[in-house]
């Protein structure tokens, strides 16, 4: 599991909401699965812990701003 923290020159943490650190998670997992056809928001969240509902709302950013692509329906996924 992918635990976020950023050490800076002076040895201090930058802390991460949240959202950040599951944001990167979820792309870690993608990227490491890109030749996977699709991906289910059901897998991702119970892959990576994430809350089902928390996943589908970072998913819908992810996709607005192009770092994914969604495909409905029921086959339907992300990558």
């Amino acid at each position: 599991m992918i635990k976020p923290s950023i050490q800076t020159i002076k040895g201090t943490q930058l802390q991460l909401s949240n959202t950040s650190k599951y944001t990167i998670r979820i792309l870690a997992y993608m990227v490491n699965h890109k030749d996977s056809p699709l991906i289910s928001a059901k897998e991702l969240s119970d892959k990576l812990e994430i809350p089902y509902k928390f996943l589908t709302k970072i998913m819908r950013e992810l996709v607005s701003v192009g770092f994914i692509e969604s495909i409905r329906g029921r086959e339907g996924g992300y990558k």
